[in-house]
């Protein structure tokens, strides 16, 4: 409908871009062909430009002891968040990681550069990252066997979580491979769909959305575990653990005196995720905001 640029053979393309999900590519093309119209041949062009996803990360809580040094970053473009300890994580939508806290004790040693990532998981001293090839890179301190048996060679990992001295894979097969220095064994055969550290003790959720939980109970880690099915997600918090019920609701057990963990555990539904720290828990609504509750006498609220 431009005699200008018809006359010269040229045309202009417009794309608006309502949503981009946080697994989107890093620069999206587009190519449009424009024919007839008293064009002497079809005309192509292709524009590419950069994706960019508004994904930016916030920080609270106690920063005595460096908690937020060199973070947290700025910007966006970051998908996945873990912390744990007094340091942090972060994967950007590039597959790089960012990490910023307290690492004078070597937990920031060997921390990979490059891309590739799709998982990140916090340890009290180490960390774990996943690549798109499943394989596991592990880096920080080892003063506590945190890599003892592990990590696992090979291919096909699915998810990973690190805990207090010890780490969980979990593989495409449902089995899990524990390694570092662990109490107990983690349960064999497969089935299994996800996993979480804690501590001293783990979970697995089994595709039928039953729990089963290992580990060190000299602390009561292991009190009032829940049984039946019907969970979808798990986390484990230093000495106790949540899990989210498929109609939003969440339950807890463990030890809850130790630090106040129960303390403001929200009941009713509509939560759509959760996480555990030390002795403080987290849980996002499907609105989007967030509760927290547990011991704040570090000032973790």
């Amino acid at each position: 409908s431009r005699p200008d640029l018809l006359a010269s053979g040229s045309f202009e393309a417009i794309q608006l871009i309502g949503t981009v999900a946080a697994n989107a590519p890093p620069t999206i093309t587009n190519s449009v062909t424009l024919s007839g119209g008293g064009l002497p041949s079809a005309v192509q062009a292709s524009d590419t430009a950069t994706v960019e996803i508004p994904s930016g990360i916030v920080q609270w809580g106690n920063s005595a002891n460096n908690q937020t040094l060199g973070g947290p970053p700025l910007g966006t473009g970051f998908v996945a968040i873990s912390s744990e300890g007094f340091q942090s994580l972060a994967l950007k939508n590039d597959g790089s990681i960012v990490q910023w806290g307290d690492t004078s004790l070597g937990e920031a040693v060997g921390l990979p550069a490059g891309s590739g990532f799709v998982a990140i998981a916090a340890g009290y001293y180490h960390n774990l990252g996943l690549k798109s090839d499943g394989t596991i890179v592990q880096w920080g301190a080892t003063f506590l066997d945190q890599t003892l048996g592990g990590p696992p060679a090979g291919s096909g990992f699915v998810a990973i979580a690190a805990g207090g001295y010890h780490s969980l894979a979990l593989k495409s097969d449902g089995s899990i491979v524990q390694w570092g220095n662990a109490y107990g064994l983690p349960p064999v055969g497969s089935g299994f769909v996800a996993i979480a550290a804690g501590g001293f003790h783990g979970l697995a959720l089994k595709s039928d959305g039953t729990i089963v939980q290992w580990g060190d109970a000299s602390r009561n880690q292991t009190n009032n575990q829940p049984t039946g099915s019907g969970f979808v997600a798990i986390a484990a918090g230093g000495l106790h653990s949540l899990a989210l019920k498929s109609d939003g609701t969440i339950v807890q057990w463990g030890d809850t005196t130790s630090g106040n963990q129960a303390v403001g555990l929200p009941t009713g539904s509509g939560f759509v995720a959760i996480a555990a720290g030390l002795y403080h828990s987290l849980a996002l609504k499907g609105d989007g905001t967030i509760v927290q509750w547990g011991d704040a006498s570090e000032n973790q609220a």
